[in-house]
């Protein structure tokens, strides 16, 4: 029978044998626990489909990104993985062509159906988001926390929108996931799809220094409802408004009451979104 060599990664966040798999029959047993390890040790990964990459390269530069894709000293293994790819790289003729005019009239180009197909073709098994004003579903910490859950078996691809936007018949045929981020026009979709990546890798693990920090966010654990409570520090004066003199009281237990106080009562001043609609059947 062959044997398993143990192997350390030659780059960040490739597959290695662990250390009880060095050179041993490779047995029913054995060859189920390898598996098993491989499954376990997948690093997701998280797809922008866009026609300016440097836009998302910058972001992914630094910060929670940066952390996220190379790990960190407390936390070694990479969390995610970040590809970029240019859409005009998939274009269909030597012009690097990816939009068309409108049917019916309009003012604004729109992205061509069979260059998106063309692009995500690689990898079938991704879910597919967007981001458009029209969409029905309005992007909330339910959803963020529903896409990392997501990640545990598939990765994910975003589709940043440009122009007048993308082809209908591609967001019917293709795309599981279309968020609204308001009622507000942007020039591209780059941002609002960073903006749910990072809001997904600051849950992954290793990625923020204090693990506490997303549970305690607005929308954390256990409090899917209610909006943060206000944020103080130095100076204790500022401008004649000072600190509440329960936070520097140093009882614990009256700073939590104060804190979960002003979080149940915090509210928007802007009216309720459309309701969510149902996640895509699996």
């Amino acid at each position: 029978m062959s044997a398993l060599r143990s192997a350390r990664p030659s780059s960040p966040g490739a597959c290695y044998w662990p250390p009880d798999l060095l050179i041993a029959p490779l047995t029913p047993h054995l060859l189920f626990a390898a598996v098993s390890f491989m499954v376990t040790s997948r690093i997701p990964s998280i797809r922008f489909i866009t026609i300016y990459p440097d836009l998302i390269h910058a972001y992914l530069a630094a910060g929670t990104m940066k952390r996220a894709a190379t790990g960190t000293p407390a936390h070694p293994r990479p969390s995610l993985r970040f590809e970029v790819l240019n859409l005009r790289e998939f274009a269909l003729d030597k012009h690097g062509t990816v939009d068309g005019k409108p049917y019916g009239g309009m003012d604004s180009m729109v992205l061509r159906a069979d260059v998106l197909a063309k692009a995500i073709a690689r990898h079938p098994q991704d879910l597919i988001i967007s981001t458009a004003p029209s969409a029905a579903q309005y992007f909330d910490q339910t959803e963020v926390e529903w896409l990392k859950a997501q990640l545990a078996g598939r990765d994910i691809c975003f589709i940043c929108g440009r122009f007048g936007g993308i082809d209908a018949r591609f967001e019917q045929r293709y795309i599981n996931k279309m968020y609204s981020f308001g009622d507000f026009v942007a020039a591209g979709g780059e941002l609002p799809c960073l903006m749910i990546a990072e809001a997904i890798a600051r849950l992954m693990p290793g990625v923020l220094g204090n693990a506490v920090s997303a549970s305690a966010d607005s929308f954390g654990d256990g409090k899917t409802h209610y909006l943060e409570h206000p944020l103080y520090t130095q100076p204790r004066v500022f401008e004649g408004l000072t600190v509440p003199e329960e936070l520097l009281s140093g009882n614990h237990q009256l700073i939590n009451q104060w804190k979960q106080q002003f979080s149940r009562t915090k509210r928007r001043a802007t009216s309720t979104p459309p309701p969510s609609c149902s996640h895509p059947s699996e």
